[in-house]
């Protein structure tokens, strides 16, 4: 047997995509990258991925997003990983200008 699969109309998916997509660059814009608009965009597309999920009775596990022991060694690892990275990058940059940026 095979199952019905529902369709959505237009208009729903064309809202979804506002609130999806629109709204935390609109946010991200409106409020300035560098202040809390850089902070608040990432939230606001996890809120909406969690309640697009939840909408489906499905959760953010199913993307990864579930704190172990696993999870927390790789955010460890990348974040030693882009800190070295962006040390050695300054200091490439600062060799190549003359050292007039340290």
């Amino acid at each position: 047997m095979s199952k019905k699969i529902k369709s959505k109309s237009p208009l729903t998916i064309a809202a979804v995509f506002i609130i999806f997509f629109v709204t935390p660059i609109a946010v991200s814009y409106a409020l300035g990258q560098q202040t809390i608009g850089g902070y608040l965009s990432p939230l606001l597309l996890l809120l909406f991925t969690w309640w697009l999920y939840k909408q489906e009775g499905k959760g953010l596990s199913e993307l990864g997003l579930v704190i172990k022991p696993k999870n927390i060694s790789f955010l460890f690892t990348g974040l030693v990983t882009g800190i070295l990275l962006f040390s050695i990058l300054i200091l490439v940059q600062a060799f190549i200008t003359g050292l007039q940026s340290i």
